[in-house]
């Protein structure tokens, strides 16, 4: 009988999709009430006359199947029952698991547009930080000025197809972080100092992308530009226990109480960090800033990367 039942069910949806301008209503495979109404009853006698016949000669019995009176009629009723209870709760069942899905796509859709929103926020905030700091370049070094202007146009076209994207590796990630670094090496000169390191076996390591682009961005501007003689930035991968731990360290002055009044409590990049990294990990990852005992700054991100295998 159930056998009987889904082939019915799929039988109908295959016949509904083909050769009719009717739409299914559900994801699943399931023609519609009215046609399972009709179907449970035909293939609820069809499967006691074939099984019960199977039954017979499996067994040698020479009897007939009873096929009429009231017994029959008591067979087919607790047949029937049987029949439209499993059917209503595989339904149900389906019918949940349905909504969950689209749920759940619907969720996922909605986490990927406040994404994109927040990157889309995120990357004019470091463009006019770039070009404030160009327009101050051109009137003390118009050659270098023109220099970072050639660095600007590389940048934003390999930030491009960045920017289309939610995530991409780890090594396109310090790719674009080393390239706005050019960017501020041509104004601070030798002020700037730089040091990354990546090892290569992390370089396929999906992340979010731009992840670090505003870490760096707070770094050079409250922890470097500041100082008279500048200092160094170290951008730092490391694998520990399967956690992907990115580091953004400066040692500069450090964290100050007018990054907290002109940004807020915690800044503007800042804050899209932490918020980014709380739609795509929720818990699962960790963002802190400290100030080390020997001075600077220190932006710390750990990911799980067990979440996301590596690009191909």
């Amino acid at each position: 009988m159930q056998v009987l039942i889904k082939l019915g069910r799929h039988g109908g949806c295959y016949f509904i999709r083909n050769y009719t301008k009717l739409e299914l209503q559900q994801d699943f495979a399931w023609p519609g009430w009215p046609f399972m109404l009709a179907w449970i009853p035909i293939a609820c006698i069809g499967g006691y006359l074939i099984g019960g016949n199977i039954a017979l000669v499996l067994t040698g019995d020479t009897r007939k199947l009873q096929n009429n009176g009231y017994g029959l009629i008591i067979i087919l009723s607790a047949c029937l029952i049987a029949a439209l209870v499993s059917t209503i709760y595989l339904y149900s069942r389906n019918y949940i698991a349905s909504m969950e899905a689209c749920n759940a796509a619907i969720q996922q859709k909605a986490t990927e547009s406040h994404l994109r929103l927040l990157q889309s926020q995120l990357e004019p905030h470091m463009l006019f930080n770039t070009l404030a700091n160009l327009r101050v370049l051109i009137e003390v070094d118009a050659r270098a000025a023109q220099e970072m202007l050639d660095h600007l146009n590389d940048f934003l076209r390999s930030s491009l197809n960045g920017s289309r994207t939610t995530n991409h590796s780890l090594e396109e990630e310090f790719q674009r972080i080393q390239d706005y670094l050019a960017l501020m090496k041509i104004r601070m000169r030798e002020r700037l100092k730089i040091e990354v390191e990546l090892p290569p076996q992390l370089n396929r390591i999906p992340v979010p992308a731009m992840i670090l682009q505003p870490l760096v961005e707070n770094a050079i501007k409250h922890g470097l530009e500041p100082t008279e003689h500048g200092g160094t930035i170290s951008i730092r991968a490391k694998n520990l226990n399967q956690q992907l731990h990115l580091y953004v360290q400066d040692d500069g002055c450090g964290t100050t109480p007018s990054l907290v009044q002109e940004h807020g409590s915690d800044g503007y990049g800042l804050q899209h960090v932490r918020e980014r990294l709380l739609h795509m990990y929720g818990d699962k990852a960790i963002f802190d800033i400290v100030n080390p005992p020997s001075g600077g700054y220190i932006a710390h991100i750990q990911l799980p990367i067990d979440q996301a295998s590596s690009l191909s």
